[in-house]
C-alpha cells in the first residue's frame, strides 16, 4: 500500500515545473486582465460621460420653463458627477466690484436648479471631466470683475484658453457666504430644441445645496432654508422675486441667491470638454501622484487634513521641481492639447476632447 502511494505522488521536479508554468500563464495573464479593465473603464466613463450629457439635454427638451444645462460638479474624494439642471428664474446679482466700462456693481444671471427626479450621472472613480475656458472668459480683476474662476491660482491667466476643474467641492461649509469659492462650467441646451446655446456664455448660477446647516439658524438663512425645500425650484423663485423687487440691500439678498451665497456654483458655459483619467495627468506632470484626501491635483485644509481646503489650491507636495501653479495649468492645456513636451519629447496624452453638433446637440470626438 506504501508503494501504491509513493507512485501516485509528485516528484519535486514535476512540482516546480507545474509552479513555473503558473507563473509563466500569470505573468501573461495578469497584463491582458488588466488592460482588459482599463479598457472596460475607459468605456464605461466614455458612456457615462454621453449619458450625462444627453440627460442635460432631454432636460432643456422637456423643460416647461427656461433652457437646460448638463452641469460638470466633483466633490473632493468623491467622484464627477454630471448633473441635468433647469433655468427657472433670473436675478440682478452683485459683481465682485465695478465694472469700470458699465459703470455697474451688478450683472443678471440666469439660475439653474437640478431637475426634479433626476438622480446625477457619475463617471467611474478616478476619472475626471475638464471643460475649455476661451480667453477673456476669466474674471480679469478691474477690467472684468465676472467672478468666474478668479481664485489666486488662476491670476495672470485670463487673456489665454484653458482647461478648467470643477471647484465646487472647495469652500468653507461653516458659513453662509462663501460661495464665491465655488466655480464649475456647464454645457448649455436651448429649451425645447436642445440645440448648444453658443451665443450666450453669460456667468450663471447653480444651487448645490451646502450639507452643512450649522449657519442655517442666523439670518438672512434662517428665513429661507433651502436644505429642507420639497421643491427647490419653486423657493428660488420666489427667493429670485425678493431679490429683484429690491427686498433688503444687495449684499444681503445675494447671500440668498447670488455668487456669493454657499449654496450657489458660479458657473459658465463651455463648448469643448476633455476626459481624463486623473491619476494619467498627474503621472504626465510628474507629481507625486494625487491628494490622498480629495483623491486630485487640488489640496485638503492644512487646519483639519481630513477635509477639502476651504479655496481652491494645488497641493503643492504633489509638485516636483520648482513649478508655480501657473506653470502646472500650462502643463495641464499642452498635455490635454497633445503639446506638453518633457525632456525634448511629447508627452503621449490620452485625454479624449470633445465638443458638439450645433443643431442636434450631440456630443463628438475631436482629435486633440
Amino acid at each position: 500500500m506504501n508503494n501504491s502511494i509513493l507512485r501516485r505522488a509528485f516528484t519535486l521536479v514535476e512540482l516546480l515545473v507545474v509552479v513555473s508554468i503558473i507563473v509563466i500563464v500569470l505573468t501573461l495573464a495578469v497584463p491582458a486582465f488588466s488592460a482588459m479593465l482599463r479598457s472596460s473603464e475607459r468605456s464605461l466613463a466614455e458612456n457615462q460621460f454621453r449619458a450625462g450629457i444627453a440627460a442635460g439635454r432631454d432636460a432643456a427638451i422637456q423643460s416647461e420653463g427656461g433652457d437646460g444645462a448638463a452641469v460638470f460638479f466633483f466633490e473632493p474624494g468623491g467622484r464627477m458627477s454630471i448633473v441635468p439642471c433647469v433655468q427657472v428664474a433670473t436675478i440682478r446679482d452683485r459683481l465682485a466690484a465695478v465694472d469700470p466700462m458699465t459703470g455697474e456693481n451688478a450683472t443678471d444671471r440666469d439660475v439653474f436648479v437640478p431637475l426634479a427626479n433626476s438622480e446625477p450621472v457619475q463617471l467611474p472613480i478616478g476619472w475626471t471631466v475638464r471643460g475649455y475656458a476661451q480667453a477673456h472668459s476669466f474674471d480679469q480683476g478691474a477690467e472684468d470683475p465676472n467672478g468666474w474662476y478668479d481664485g489666486m491660482m488662476w491670476q495672470g491667466r485670463a487673456k489665454v484658453g484653458n482647461w478648467v476643474f470643477p471647484e465646487n467641492g472647495f469652500y468653507d461649509h461653516n458659513a453662509g457666504d462663501k460661495g464665491r469659492s465655488r466655480q464649475t462650467f456647464m454645457v448649455r441646451f436651448k429649451k425645447a430644441t436642445g440645440e448648444i446655446e453658443s451665443a450666450d456664455r453669460r456667468t450663471c448660477l447653480v444651487i448645490d445645496v451646502c450639507p452643512d446647516d450649522s449657519f442655517r439658524s442666523q439670518p438672512p438663512w434662517d428665513e429661507a432654508r433651502l436644505d429642507r425645500a420639497e421643491n427647490l425650484a419653486l423657493i428660488v423663485r420666489r427667493l429670485a422675486t425678493l431679490v429683484n423687487d429690491g427686498r433688503g440691500t444687495l449684499d444681503s439678498d445675494s447671500r440668498w441667491l447670488g455668487d456669493i451665497a454657499t449654496d450657489s456654483v458660479l458657473t459658465r458655459p463651455v463648448t469643448e470638454l476633455a476626459l481624463c483619467e486623473e491619476s494619467k495627468v498627474a503621472k504626465a506632470l510628474g507629481f507625486r501622484g494625487l491628494n490622498r484626501v480629495t483623491n486630485s491635483l487640488y489640496d485638503n485644509d492644512t487646519t483639519d487634513p481630513q477635509l477639502p481646503a476651504k479655496t481652491p489650491t494645488l497641493d503643492p507636495d504633489l509638485i516636483t521641481g520648482n513649478l508655480q501653479p501657473e506653470d502646472v495649468i500650462d502643463m495641464i492645456n499642452r498635455w490635454i492639447e497633445g503639446r506638453l513636451e518633457m525632456n525634448g519629447q511629447v508627452v503621449e496624452s490620452d485625454a479624449r476632447v470633445f465638443t458638439f453638433q450645433y443643431y442636434a446637440g450631440q456630443v463628438e470626438e475631436i482629435a486633440p
